[in-house]
């Protein structure tokens, strides 16, 4: 069967390059041999109707895909802009390729016109914006322009999505400095220096695999105006003002952006409530790994709030970061970047919990809590990279260090203190090399990653009655290792198949201990050992004009090991596992992109399933991480997704949907008593569904001067699980929809934002009290300029939870200031929460229980801030 399978494929294969021609492919260059990028190829008829057309990219390439009824001879019309049109006579049926094109240039003189440019333009797979059609005197930075970009979302941490799919590249002038800390820029570049901002979709960042390897995620590049990189451009800011106590911000920022290096420079501290943690985050994906014992004990135990944390963060905050791209040869840069963060975060706040699936009502406990929490996290990285259309080569060396220093003072009848205190470092290294040649492609790939926490631990204690609740400590290493290597045949045009060989290794080890003397208990853990993972991957991929279906089949060997340390027992795997994934990628309708991917997938758990000792987690808090047994997932899936843009209608709109199907060989398991909380694993076979439907609609209303987006979710979970000895089957259902629209009037005198945000949320299950919450968030963000330079602000949020049919807590703040210009110089008068409310209250459904939270916020606050612009 499997013979006969691959006979029929190396047929169709070999046969299809033999049919008649369905698309012709080739290159545009100058007589001077220069690639010419954005040149227009026509196929017209006899009677010069155009039947199909193209645009070469930034190589010069094109490619054609041929009508299915047309004449046997064709003609092909190349112009571009300043050279000589060529047009040539082609037999439809019978032509050589590829079809190369050299074009002579040719002088003209224009005649007098006023260009504007377009707000949106389309190039290929390029989307143009042109900032100043977009921009007006409210936005403080370029993020500010992103978010009102029809088709582009921004979490308000920075991340930014385009038509519902995170960005996987982010550039400036092409090159990419940051390395996916792109808040760095996108916070704090001023609108006035960027003339375009652009997308590609499906962008491939390694050239060499650019027509072989699918992306379906877009990047985004920022270009600059004239003149911005002669020198350094940025700004100084300081400010100081008063509310709970003192405040005071003094922030620095510089950039230069130069043909052959790039460079950015941050310096910042406050105690007026901002965080930078966001600033030096990664967005992209990181490939350094962690131990088990960093994550073990929750930063936040008694939980976070839903708004911004510059409403309830009593703060010390401070972060710098330098970042540096040389640009050695055309395609060949050199980049490194160093930061640190320290944050020092004061909060209090009251959470009631309600414990579902016990007696006849839930259990209720209420805690207050005032949490302390100081963090210092510093990184480092310098990474070399070559990418070029017929090589690759990247290796970049990553350093990360993370410090935590918490306190926690818990009312629970009497006064709890709670510490954690841990240390954890990261070094790792990835190598990515590439190289292709006519028919073939190379790749190889190392990633080693070192990981160590050798000092984790909580205590508790209750100073009253000078006594020890709780004493843990944890400490972990973990070295990973992953070493593949990908061949590539380009059997045509339109196939090409390929083996990937893989080699995967880990090693983990966990100690822990737990002390609880009021319990006479000492728990210990000490477990290590290893797990080996070898495998191949076959892969097949066909194109057919614009359609393209890639399947592939893993088949992975696992060889496991891992011991107990203390009764030295050893616990061994080896097994095969077979995967398989396909998708298909094609255009449905006109503009309208579609891909559909299903497949089966395993995953075989680690040394984390036989830490089978608990855990405490917080004082009356504890886990056991492991069953004792090997944790075996298998997961089938099935995606669709659609995307429309059209630049000139400014309309963009995705849909996303997908269904998985769960096997688990544990399950997780609970008992609750008014005075501890412990989850453990259990081994049982399980199943659980989910369904999740997402589409995101955007307009820029022309006419109004109006971008309107509205997205929406609704996702379905079925999941087992087991309290006080019980299992149950758990439903959660999670609803949401939001519109936004920003807008300006009056000669962008008056620039408003409106975004309006509901969450329905649902739990239901035959031993619970079924659950359910409403949420409805507002928020108003108005500026109006009565004459120029001169800005007034207003900020207004409202949210509304509703747990029962009379209980409905509400929260309202308002934000207000000025703001004046003059020339390179801003005056601010910002005040905060101006009717001075100092609480907020929210409700979530965390796994299975039901969690209300109320916080104490910061005071009416004001400050006053002077920036200046260089």
């Amino acid at each position: 069967m499997g013979r006969s399978i691959l006979t029929l494929l190396l047929l169709i294969v070999t046969l299809a390059p033999c049919s008649a021609i369905t698309d012709i492919y080739g290159k545009v260059e100058s007589n001077h041999g220069e690639s010419i990028i954005s040149a227009t190829i026509r196929i017209l008829d006899s009677s010069d109707n155009i039947i199909a057309f193209a645009i070469t990219d930034i190589e010069g390439k094109y490619q054609i895909e041929l009508p299915d009824e047309r004449k046997d001879t064709l003609k092909v019309s190349v112009s571009y802009l300043g050279y000589e049109t060529v047009n040539m006579l082609i037999d439809g049926d019978n032509c050589k390729l590829p079809l190369d094109f050299e074009l002579k240039e040719q002088e003209f003189e224009l005649e007098e016109v006023v260009v504007k440019a377009p707000e949106m333009a389309t190039l290929g797979d390029t989307i143009l914006y042109n900032v100043d059609s977009f921009v007006n005197d409210a936005d403080r930075s370029i993020e500010d322009v992103i978010k009102k970009l029809p088709g582009i979302q921004v979490e308000d941490g920075g991340r930014i999505y385009y038509n519902g799919e995170a960005i996987n590249k982010f550039y400036i002038e092409g090159l990419d400095l940051l390395g996916g800390r792109y808040a760095i820029a996108t916070k704090n570049i001023s609108p006035e220096d960027i003339a375009t901002i652009s997308v590609y979709e499906d962008h491939q960042p390694k050239q060499v695999l650019k027509d072989i390897r699918l992306s379906e995620k877009a990047a985004l590049n920022l270009s600059l105006k004239d003149k911005r990189g002669i020198k350094p451009i940025g700004y100084v800011k300081g400010g100081g003002g008063y509310g709970a106590s003192p405040e005071w911000l003094a922030e620095l920022f510089g950039m230069h952006i130069a043909s052959t290096r790039q460079t950015i420079v941050t310096g910042k501290g406050n105690n007026a409530g901002l965080s930078y943690s966001n600033e030096t985050k990664s967005f992209l994906e990181d490939t350094s790994t962690g131990t088990i014992a960093y994550d073990i004990f929750p930063q936040t135990p008694f939980g976070t709030a839903s708004i911004p944390v510059s409403r309830y963060y009593l703060n010390q905050s401070y972060a710098s970061s330098f970042n540096v791209l040389f640009k050695l040869k055309e395609h060949l840069t050199l980049n490194a970047s160093v930061d640190y963060t320290h944050e020092a975060n004061n909060y209090s706040n009251t959470v009631t919990t309600d414990y579902q699936g016990i007696g006849d009502s839930p259990m209720r406990i209420i805690e207050t809590n005032q949490s302390a929490l100081n963090s210092h996290v510093a990184n480092a990285r310098i990474k070399i990279e070559n990418n070029s259309p017929l090589s690759y080569l990247n290796n970049e060396l990553k350093f990360k260090g993370r410090f935590n220093d918490n306190a926690y003072h818990i009312s629970k009848g009497a006064t709890i203190h709670q510490s954690l205190s841990n240390d954890d470092y990261n070094l790792s290294n990835c190598l990515n090399i590439i190289a292709r040649t006519k028919k073939n492609v190379y790749e190889f790939n190392s990633l080693v990653s070192v990981a160590n926490t050798p000092d984790n631990f909580i205590s508790a204690t209750i100073p009253s009655a000078d006594s020890l609740l709780v004493y843990q400590t944890a400490q972990g290493f973990s070295f990973y290792t992953l070493e593949d290597a990908t061949f590539s045949w380009l059997v045509s045009m339109r196939a090409d198949v390929g083996m990937k060989i893989s080699f995967e290794a880990f090693y983990d080890l966990f100690k822990s201990s737990q002390s609880m003397p009021n319990l006479f208990i000492n728990n210990i853990n000490d477990n290590f050992g290893y797990k080996i993972v070898s495998s191949a991957e076959p892969y097949c991929q066909l194109k057919f004009g614009n359609t393209t279906w890639r399947t592939e089949l893993p088949i992975r060997m696992y060889n496991i090991c891992f011991t107990d340390g203390i009764g030295d027992l050893g616990h061994t795997f080896h097994r095969p596992y077979v995967d398989f994934k396909s998708s298909l990628n094609f255009y449905l309708f006109s503009h309208v992109r579609t891909s559909i991917a299903l497949g089966r997938k395993h995953t075989i758990g680690g040394l984390e399933d036989f830490i089978v000792n608990p855990i405490s987690t917080t004082y009356r808090q504890s886990s056991v991480l492991g069953a004792g047994i090997l944790n075996l997932r298998k997961n089938d899936y099935l995606t669709v997704n659609a995307s429309y843009r059209n630049t000139v209608e400014g309309l963009f709109w995705a849909l996303r949907a997908s269904y998985n199907n769960l096997y688990n060989n544990t399950m997780t398991a609970s008992e609750i008593t008014s005075e501890e909380f412990t989850t453990e694993k259990k081994q049982r076979e399980t199943k659980g569904t989910t369904a999740d439907l997402y589409f995101t609609f955007s307009k820029k209303l022309k006419d109004l001067n109006t971008t309107f987006t509205l997205t929406g979710n609704a996702m379905l979970m079925k999941r087992t699980t087991q309290r006080q000895g019980n299992v149950m089957d758990v439903r959660n259902d999670v609803y949401t929809l939001k519109g936004d629209a920003s807008s300006n009037f009056f000669d962008n005198k008056l620039s408003t934002n409106f975004s309006c945000h509901y969450i329905h949320t649902r739990q239901s299950s035959i031993m619970f009290t079924p659950t359910r919450l409403n949420d409805i968030i507002l928020n108003m963000e108005l500026s109006y300029f009565p004459f120029r330079r001169f800005e007034l602000f207003y900020d207004l949020y409202f949210s509304q939870t509703e747990l029962a049919a009379n209980t409905t807590p509400q929260n309202c703040f308002m934000d207000a200031g000025v703001r004046y210009t003059y020339k390179d110089v801003d005056i601010e008068l910002s005040g905060r929460n101006l009717t001075n409310k100092r609480t907020y209250s929210y409700s979530k459904i965390t796994a299975y229980d039901l969690y209300t939270y109320q916080f104490n916020l910061r005071p009416i606050e004001f400050l006053v801030s002077l920036r200046f612009g260089f």
